[in-house]
Formats: structure tokens, C-alpha cells, sequence
């Protein structure tokens, strides 16, 4: 089992293939999902940081919601693996990786979306310690 982070930025293709991979209600998400996993989305990018042996099983997921080819999806994904993971979400938490400089929603919607994985039963141990 490992972390991994896959992080789609809508400026790595149309914002109609961004539309495609975006839940627009969470509780979606977390239904077709299993294990441990956090769901987060913000108005320009989407990502699930998921503890797990198989990462195809969350391109899956994506595959089947946008209608979009695995290799598309594939291509539009960034993935981190562990301690590469970690550190993206604390570029993101501290807002390093913002396009405007001093943006405060990105670490409340790292803190929303932590609270609708425990509301889901989708945050165990290793979410919690991340």
C-alpha cells in the first residue's frame, strides 16, 4: 500500500474535459470509491489522495464518470507517489503552487474536503496522520 496523488489542473486541457472529471457533489465520489481516499476540488483542479495498492482502480473511476479514454485520463493527471504526494499537498495547503499570490481557499477547501472523507468513512489512519 502506498499514498498516491492524482492531481488534474484544468489548464492541461479543455475545461470541457475539467468538467468531465469534476463530481459535482462529493458524496458521488466517495459511492463508486473504496479504502482510504480524500476528494478534493476547487475551481481549477481536481485530486484524490488515496492510500492504496492499485491506482488503476482510481483512474477508473475517473474514466467511467467522464466518458474520456484511460489514456486521456492518464495524460491529464499528475501523480505523486508518498513522500511526493505529502509534499503536494503542502505546496497546495500553503498556497506555494497558487496562481495568485496569498490565496486563503485553498487550505479551507483542503480542510473541507478532509471533513467530507471522515463524514464518508473514507479517512483512516493514514489520511488522518497525512
Amino acid at each position: 500500500m502506498q499514498l498516491v496523488c492524482l492531481s488534474f489542473h484544468h489548464i492541461k486541457t479543455k475545461y470541457a474535459n475539467f468538467q468531465a472529471v469534476r463530481f459535482n457533489d462529493s458524496e458521488q465520489f466517495y459511492e463508486v470509491t473504496n479504502g482510504e481516499r480524500v476528494l478534493l476540488q476547487t475551481g481549477t483542479r481536481v485530486e484524490v489522495y488515496a492510500y492504496t495498492e492499485n491506482i488503476g482502480s482510481v483512474f477508473e473511476v475517473f474514466t467511467k464518470k467522464s466518458g474520456l479514454t484511460r489514456k486521456e485520463i492518464e495524460d491529464f493527471f499528475n501523480v505523486y507517489f508518498d513522500k511526493d504526494a505529502r509534499e503536494h499537498l503542502f505546496r497546495m495547503t500553503c498556497c506555494i503552487e497558487s496562481r495568485v499570490l496569498g490565496e486563503t481557499y485553498i487550505p479551507l477547501a483542503v480542510e473541507s474536503a478532509f471533513k467530507q472523507a471522515l463524514e464518508n468513512s473514507a479517512a483512516g489512519p493514514h489520511m488522518k496522520a497525512l
